[in-house]
């Protein structure tokens, strides 16, 4: 299996699933997902120990919501680019 193969196959899967599955794979989510430890860390070093359960909350709204609106900002912009380069040429948008 060639390069160009290994490509498609992999465009192919990416490109199964509902629309929110799409769009959570779009925004890469998991890397969200996997960054929340170190927000809640420093979370908790900011607060000199256990926030309450309110600023909690608000930091996990406001830290997810903050990266996906950059990731969606991000594909957006980058777009053309993408469609250049053979990695990123068969990422897909939403509203195309």
């Amino acid at each position: 299996m060639n390069e160009q193969e290994v490509l498609h196959n992999f465009a192919v899967a990416q490109n199964r699933g509902s629309a929110f599955a799409r769009f959570l794979r779009l925004i890469r989510f998991s890397h969200t997902i996997f960054a929340l430890p170190f927000a809640l860390a420093a979370l908790v070093v900011a607060a000199n120990g256990g926030p309450s359960l309110r600023i909690l909350l608000l930091a996990l709204a406001c830290m997810v919501t903050a990266r996906t609106a950059a990731m969606l900002f991000n594909r957006f912009v980058d777009w053309e680019i993408d469609q250049r380069n053979p990695r990123t040429a068969t990422r897909h948008l939403p509203s195309c």
